[in-house]
């Protein structure tokens, strides 16, 4: 994290900014969550184009120590997704074969959790504490201060759409 990416900080601030989203979690997962988080920021340097692939490649085979092939294969998962949003790819790799339904669910919404602070701030790690992320009985909410409501575009409430989806709730914004 601290030799890839372009706020080391934002890292850990996103970790617990998430945290609300994933209350029963097991210490496994806690862990997964966590090094997703510490390498969500490690494509921004490539092509746009390639950025999604190229992450979820060095995701997968990089050097990392403490990892199975599962949960290599759950963190590329995350990582894919917080850049492309999508599963396309990972279905055509193969390697998403080596997920359980369950395994699989949780990288996505790390993904999604991780492209929507990412939308938000662009890695910078100040503005996402400024910023809430909460789950109700139905909806998930993201609490935005009124001098950042400029960021609620059509791009950052689609990934918050996407990411409620994925939680089996609808999205909603509030401005305070």
């Amino acid at each position: 994290n601290a030799r890839e990416s372009r706020s080391p900080g934002h890292a850990e601030v996103l970790f617990e900014w998430m945290s609300p989203l994933f209350p029963a979690e097991t210490p496994a997962e806690r862990r997964l969550r966590h090094a997703v988080c510490l390498l969500s920021d490690i494509g921004w340097r490539c092509h746009p184009d390639a950025r999604a692939r190229s992450a979820f490649r060095q995701a997968l085979f990089g050097a990392y120590v403490g990892a199975d092939h599962h949960q290599r294969v759950g963190i590329a998962t995350a990582v894919y997704t917080r850049y492309a949003g999508d599963d396309e790819f990972l279905r055509d790799t193969g390697v998403a074969g080596l997920l359980n339904e369950e395994q699989e669910t949780l990288s996505v919404r790390i993904g999604l959790a991780a492209r929507l602070a990412f939308g938000l701030t662009g890695s910078v790690e100040a503005e996402l504490a400024t910023m809430a992320l909460r789950m109700t009985a139905h909806c998930l909410v993201l609490e935005v201060p009124v001098a950042r409501r400029v960021l609620l575009g059509e791009s950052v409430v689609k990934k918050l759409n996407d990411l409620a989806k994925s939680l089996g709730c609808r999205a909603q914004t509030l401005v305070t």
